[in-house]
């Protein structure tokens, strides 16, 4: 879908521009980018956070970064989706007793070397008890991880029905070859073999889709009949099988200004082709589908 979009010269990862941080300033920050759901999102398990403002792992190794995005991405998807503020994380993560009294040269050898067992000392009692208090309902620490496990691997269903395969999981050029910069330390992502560990964690095919056993012990089913959808089937079974001609011809209107405001701002340039693709399928007026 989006691998093929001009990533030899724009900073974006499937359509959405990558914020903040340089991906060879750390590499899981740079795995981050390349696999998150939303495109180029710093704050898919911010994995910056751990590598080079806290330093708890180092920045450049390959060691723990596929155990602790898997663990930030279940984490941040609970987060979001309760509403409050994701940098509120460290509060949650630090404050406890067991991390704030514990020398940081003993944390980042057990983070690094042994991360499955630092996982199991984090306190997130904080955070399950606040959704608690809110909900009325009882959950674990355990059960707020899997609740988050759930969302984030439906949202990559999600997504490769619609079309994302592991082409897509990739960075633009510059990180993957440019190793001279203006950044003291000269090197670059090494993606492959961080991709293959990260796919083999979270349960996916070599393809990166969600294994069935995968999809099974969550809870999560493919409907009957239900093949990969293109863009343009998604379009349309999100709003209707469009027939109204006036309706057709109005929202075309709709997307030609909004390209007119867009075009000139600056704007991302993923929004501006999704905007014109949008408007060439109402032209073409391909809009029969089966699902």
């Amino acid at each position: 879908m989006w691998h093929f979009y001009l990533l030899d010269t724009h900073i974006h990862v499937k359509g959405l521009e990558i914020a903040a941080y340089d991906p060879k300033a750390g590499w899981g920050h740079g795995l981050n980018y390349a696999i998150a759901n939303r495109g180029g999102c710093h704050l898919n398990s911010y994995l910056i956070g751990i590598e080079a403002i806290f330093n708890y792992v180092p920045q450049y190794s390959k060691l723990a970064k596929v155990k602790w995005i898997n663990y930030f991405e279940n984490l941040f998807s609970v987060i979001n989706s309760i509403q409050t503020c994701q940098f509120t994380t460290f509060g949650y993560l630090l404050e406890p007793p067991i991390v704030k009294f514990t020398p940081k040269i003993l944390l980042k050898l057990i983070m690094t070397f042994l991360p499955s067992i630092a996982q199991m000392f984090l306190d997130l009692s904080l955070l399950s008890n606040m959704i608690s208090a809110i909900t009325g309902r009882k959950i674990s620490q355990s059960q707020l991880l899997k609740a988050g496990k759930r969302i984030y691997i439906l949202e990559r269903y999600m997504n490769c029905l619609m079309g994302i395969t592991k082409k897509d999981d990739t960075l633009p050029e510059r990180f993957l070859k440019e190793s001279e910069t203006k950044h003291p330390v000269k090197n670059v992502v090494p993606l492959e073999p961080l991709l293959n560990a990260y796919y083999k964690e979270k349960g996916y095919s070599k393809d990166e889709i969600p294994l069935e056993k995968t999809l099974k012990k969550l809870g999560i089913t493919q409907p009957e009949g239900l093949n990969t959808i293109k863009y343009e089937d998604w379009f349309f079974y999100l709003y209707g099988k469009v027939t109204n001609t006036k309706f057709i011809f109005n929202l075309k209107i709709v997307l030609i200004a909004c390209s007119c405001v867009i075009l000139p701002l600056g704007v991302g340039c993923g929004g501006a082709s999704a905007i014109r693709k949008t408007y060439l399928l109402l032209e073409t007026k391909s809009i029969s589908f089966n699902l």
